[in-house]
């Protein structure tokens, strides 16, 4: 009857907190589609892979590509927002029920869960990464699974995952330390709590991170993505140009609840308590996921997923031991209501989208007007624009391109880019070399200002979001309505 009530009450609490996370990330709006143009990249890729039948040059997202392109055909921006409201709001409901599968206590899961979704609100976009969110959560809900036979879907997971996102080279590090831990912690013979050492079981755990390592070359592009994954994670002009790679800070609210947390896990681990520390898999994961998002804010939401419910769990269990006769929160849940309490849930969530799901692009986030106005004209392409733009132009122009590609681009081409925005010295020198003869800017932006008084440009046209520039010769300017 115990377990019953348990499990009926993870039932109920992991439809609330499944039900929240969901409506959040609606409440959000456009942000979760627009925060940036990398999801019309994506889906501009999509569209390419499905029209041509081929794959492109290593691209790690391709098979996300191709959903979100799916996606969008079918159900348009509302359906990416809806799709990716309820994948955030099943992950933390998965979180909430790995910290109930080891006795932490609603009061204590509950607010947890929601914290941890807190601390991912800033990487949950529509963006394929959010896969990799999604299967962290998976990865870590098998890892603590009491049944070991569980273990073995760790190969098909990352057989998908490969295919949809590069941050399951970070998955595949926490199954890595995860293995090594388990194995000292039994050649050690020293018991852990709350977890236990997988004993026998534990061979059977190495031959399946040696399988699910094998299964990270069932992707098209073979040796190749682990080449273009390692390119990625050591290019430092990323650090210095891209915001989100930079380390956390206390000026940013999410980064300081962030860096609050790593605060408290610091001083539970170390203070002398009655309880033992988690077990050496746990604390390799926590570390591995916690140096991830110190270095970078944008890993803050590998944090979440991983680090933290090993934490509230470690931090529970001295609770529980100090208070082992205390009061429990009196919840008690009738057969069904589980059931019922997921179908409200779902209700709330479907009605929230209805009213609030973007259907069109923020025609003041993006050049909207603009990119129609040089679709007509049949403007110069390559077109040199932001990053952001970048994105948005073969989505809204297909079969047409910016110079700057945002989901594939060298590290001089991301230098290039922030020169000539940035107006540094000899900017002029570095767009001649680029050889662009179109550019689209937002109004007012530091390079619009100094190409309006420059005698070998010409602004065609402009609006209140943005201006075009096109390098002087013969040429009929754009209509526009101003």
């Amino acid at each position: 009857m115990k377990t019953n009530s348990h499990a009926q009450e993870t039932m109920l609490g992991g439809s609330a907190v499944a039900a929240l996370v969901a409506c959040w990330m609606l409440a959000a709006g456009p942000a979760l589609t627009q925060s940036d143009g990398d999801l019309f990249a994506h889906i501009a890729a999509g569209r390419a892979i499905l029209t041509t039948r081929r794959l492109p040059a290593v691209n790690p997202a391709w098979a996300s590509d191709v959903l979100l392109a799916v996606v969008h055909a079918r159900s348009g921006l509302t359906g990416i927002t809806i799709a990716v409201a309820l994948l955030a709001g099943a992950t933390h409901a998965l979180s909430f029920a790995t910290m109930r599968r080891y006795g932490v206590t609603l009061r204590v899961a509950l607010p947890a869960a929601l914290t941890g979704a807190t601390l991912a609100t800033s990487h949950w976009l529509a963006r394929p990464h959010a896969f990799t969110l999604a299967a962290l959560a998976v990865l870590l809900w098998l890892l603590t699974s009491p049944r070991g036979r569980r273990r073995w879907l760790i190969v098909p997971l990352f057989a998908v995952w490969v295919n949809l996102h590069g941050g399951w080279i970070f998955g595949w590090l926490v199954l890595a330390v995860w293995t090594a831990g388990d194995l000292l912690d039994v050649r050690s013979r020293v018991p852990r709590t709350p977890y236990q050492p997988h004993g026998e079981r534990v061979w059977r755990d190495v031959a399946t991170f040696a399988v699910a390592s094998a299964a990270t070359l069932a992707t098209p592009f073979g040796i190749a993505l682990y080449k273009t994954i390692w390119r990625t994670l050591f290019d430092a002009s990323l650090r210095a140009t891209v915001d989100e790679y930079r380390p956390p800070s206390w000026d940013v609210p999410v980064d300081a609840l962030f860096l609050a947390t790593v605060v408290i896990g610091a001083v539970t681990m170390l203070w002398p308590l009655r309880t033992s520390p988690p077990r050496r898999a746990a604390s390799f994961a926590m570390g591995l996921a916690t140096a991830a998002a110190l270095s970078a804010g944008r890993h803050i939401a590998l944090y979440a997923l991983v680090a933290w419910p090993l934490l509230v769990v470690h931090i529970a269990s001295h609770v529980a031991t100090r208070e082992a006769h205390g009061p429990t929160m009196p919840l008690r849940v009738h057969r069904g209501r589980g059931a019922i309490a997921a179908s409200v849930a779902a209700v709330s969530v479907l009605l929230m989208a209805w009213r609030t799901a973007p259907t069109t692009v923020s025609a003041v986030r993006f050049p909207v007007a603009a990119v129609a106005a040089m679709q007509r004209e049949h403007a110069a392409t390559p077109v040199f624009t932001t990053w952001a733009w970048s994105g948005y132009l073969p989505y809204a122009w297909a079969d047409h391109r910016a110079w700057f590609d945002p989901l594939r681009f060298s590290p001089a081409e991301l230098r290039a880019l922030g020169h000539v925005l940035d107006v540094r010295a000899n900017w002029r020198d570095e767009l001649d070399r680029l050889g662009v003869r179109t550019i689209l800017l937002p109004r007012g932006s530091p390079l619009a200002r100094a190409l309006a008084a420059d005698a070998a440009w010409s602004s065609v046209y402009r609006d209140n979001t943005a201006v075009v520039f096109r390098r002087r010769a013969p040429s009929v300017a754009i209509d526009h309505p101003d």
